[in-house]
């Protein structure tokens, strides 16, 4: 009889060890712009990223530049993003809209699309400098990425 209670106590405490607690996830402070570009958010922000979005590839500085843009009917805003080169950028895209947009960038192989009031967050490392037309399939309004610009 003791030797079943030291067997159903070791089990217990084993078990007992083997249990993490559960972490909280830490506080972050609200998102603030700088002056220099009111659309470079300076801490992060929640995300919901998509599987297809996250990237692995190394980044000059391993820094993470975050941006906030919105489409809707008159377009995207703003109309131009410059972001630096080869460094990762978490864009939060949000689809003010009641239909459809689209986020495409044919030349860095970035196609999203989002439903009514969606928002996404797009990681991605851009590997090439220039301008990029950023498409909208469901609007006539484009917008502009220049990537290798002052941020």
């Amino acid at each position: 009889m003791k030797q079943l209670l030291f067997v159903v106590l070791a089990i217990f405490l084993i078990g007992c060890a083997a249990e993490q607690p559960a972490q909280e996830p830490a506080p972050t402070a609200p998102a603030q712009q700088t002056q220099e570009n009111p659309n470079l958010v300076e801490t992060p922000q929640p995300e919901v990223v998509k599987p297809s979005t996250t990237t692995t590839a190394q980044t000059r500085t391993g820094k993470t530049h975050y941006f906030v843009m919105t489409i809707d009917d008159d377009g995207f805003d703003p109309p131009v993003l410059t972001v630096p080169w080869s460094e990762r950028i978490k864009l939060t895209l949000t689809n003010e809209d009641s239909k459809e947009h689209s986020f495409d960038i044919a030349e860095l192989k970035l196609a999203y699309t989002l439903k009514a009031k969606e928002t996404v967050v797009i990681d991605f490392i851009p590997t090439q400098k220039g301008g990029f037309k950023i498409d909208d399939r469901f609007s006539e309004d484009d917008g502009e990425l220049i990537v290798g610009g002052e941020t």
